[in-house]
């Protein structure tokens, strides 16, 4: 292996193994420590604690879509619609503030004239196409 394709090999073990832990920490652990069996109860009986009651069940009309959207309220319903003290939302605006400059740093690596072709380039597509379907609804 030359030493230029040395590091390149380095990254791509380093986030297939971040990528595995990733898998793992969210569906395994999940599976075995009752969060999924805790979401689907709570999709059952229509509500969550901390949530307003009930939620929505039905967003677009498309049941496979809908079931997915209903699953991902648990994980946000708190911190949209939820009574939050002032530590929660202290950690709402410092994640916020944390992702923010993510996605300020990945536009600006999109748009840069050296990424042309990569896959990196088309999310720049990908993020205006986003944008104007979002606009066009307000």
């Amino acid at each position: 292996m030359a030493a230029s394709a040395l590091p390149k090999a380095l990254a791509i073990a380093a986030i297939a193994a971040l990528g595995t832990i990733g898998v793992y920490g969210v569906f395994y652990i999940g599976s075995i420590n009752g969060l999924f069996n805790s979401i689907a109860v709570g999709v059952e009986r229509g509500r969550f604690p901390g949530c307003p009651e009930p939620f929505k069940a039905t967003y677009t009309g498309i049941e496979p879509v809908d079931q997915l959207l209903v699953n991902l309220v648990p994980f946000f319903c708190f911190m949209i619609d939820g009574k939050q003290n002032w530590a929660d939302k202290i950690t709402n605006w410092y994640l916020t503030a944390q992702w923010i400059p993510a996605w300020t740093l990945l536009s600006l690596e999109a748009i840069r004239r050296g990424n042309r072709g990569r896959p990196t380039s088309w999310y720049v597509a990908c993020r205006m196409s986003t944008i104007d379907k979002t606009a066009s609804r307000c």
